[in-house]
């Protein structure tokens, strides 16, 4: 469980760098060499690397040769779930990673005080579609930018996965899972949950309306009647089903201004 793992691992000083992946992965020759790279390319201490990975199956588009376009996220059901990515071929000079709204849990890479900072929220329980925005969201709102890596240095098998605790279906699990959406959409939505979000609340670089401006992006609630109100065009149409990425829209996107840089570069100090 990311939550957890995330609490107990012991992160290194400040300087050094994280990975967190989903299970069954396969790296390509000198991944770690090429992620470092693909990340100082970004000239940004509060890089987040992160897409989802290139199949296993399709090895031969692995390292320098490709990259993954994950742009939007789509609505199911009332939280927002990201869409599906493209592979796209590189072209002449290798290019540099773009910026992105998405989070996504099968390849996360950066400074570790990310990690630190912004630990993956241990109390959501039974989560599948949320995780990924509720971290996205929380990122951003601290001040780190989410970018899809130019390369494929990381690889899934998604051939037969087994996740056999879904299969649980203790007394506890189906409130525990209500619990766990009610804490998404109230984060989503700037409201607050009993007892607090503690360290798993949004950050004070930015906000969640600077969020959704940036983005385009319906997280649900009222966001859709805030697009219209401002005459923003939502990245991802409502009512898509399953949509792909948007190839475009993130291509032109510029960094978002954070509230105070100088409390931001001290946040990246690990203790």
């Amino acid at each position: 469980q990311r939550g957890l793992l995330s609490e107990r691992a012991i992160l290194p000083g400040q300087d050094s760098m994280c990975l967190s992946t989903d299970s069954h992965m396969s790296f390509v020759d000198a991944w770690d060499d090429l992620l470092i790279q693909d990340w100082t390319s970004t000239n940004n201490e509060f890089a987040v690397l992160t897409a989802y990975p290139l199949a296993t199956s399709n090895a031969n588009f692995a390292g320098t040769k490709a990259h993954i376009n994950l742009c939007g996220y789509f609505l199911e059901g009332d939280l927002p779930r990201g869409v599906t990515g493209a592979t796209l071929t590189n072209q002449g000079e290798q290019s540099k990673p773009t910026l992105t709204m998405n989070w996504a849990a099968g390849q996360s890479f950066s400074r570790c005080h990310a990690e630190k900072n912004v630990p993956v929220d241990k109390e959501l329980r039974w989560i599948f579609t949320g995780e990924e925005v509720d971290r996205a969201v929380r990122l951003w709102t601290h001040g780190y930018d989410l970018y899809n890596p130019s390369i494929n240095a990381v690889l899934h098998n998604y051939t037969k996965p087994n996740q056999r605790f879904w299969l649980y279906h203790g007394a506890d699990k189906a409130e525990e899972e209500r619990l766990s959406g009610a804490r998404i959409r109230a984060l989503l939505t700037g409201q607050q949950v009993k007892g607090g979000f503690g360290i798993f609340g949004l950050g004070n670089q930015r906000t969640l309306e600077e969020y959704v401006t940036w983005s385009h992006t319906n997280l649900g609630g009222n966001w859709d009647e805030y697009l219209k109100l401002h005459k923003l065009t939502p990245n991802i149409p409502d009512g898509a089903s399953y949509p792909g990425t948007n190839l475009n829209f993130c291509e032109s996107l510029e960094r978002h201004p954070v509230r105070d840089a100088e409390s931001l570069a001290k946040s990246a100090l690990i203790k």
